[in-house]
């Protein structure tokens, strides 16, 4: 189902209020969700965790938007964001291809 303009399927709500759980090890991902998350919001809030029966290193945080977004939207435009911020080319790789959504 679309919308009127087409563009998006109705069912893809706009939201400004998000909460994650990134699985990564990477410390670059750490100091570039910093800048992305500027880029998009400015408030925000994360911090790495260890997973306490996995010990999964993660980050796990929460940020409000500037505006009401997309899912897909929003994590094409982190991508991005993230994919300037790392030097080794296969984690920009790696990195882009985790933030892809299927539209």
């Amino acid at each position: 189902m679309e919308s009127t303009n087409g563009s998006h399927p109705k069912s893809e709500n706009k939201y400004r209020n998000w909460v994650f759980t990134w699985n990564t090890d990477s410390p670059e991902a750490y100091a570039g969700l910093r800048l992305s998350l500027s880029k998009v919001s400015d408030t925000y809030v994360f911090q790495k965790e260890i997973g306490l029966n996995t010990k999964r290193l993660h980050i796990q945080g929460a940020f409000k938007t500037f505006n009401r977004v997309r899912k897909s939207t929003l994590l094409t435009s982190l991508a991005a964001h993230l994919k300037e911020t790392i030097s080794d080319p296969d984690k920009r790789e790696e990195l882009y291809k985790l933030f892809q959504v299927d539209r």
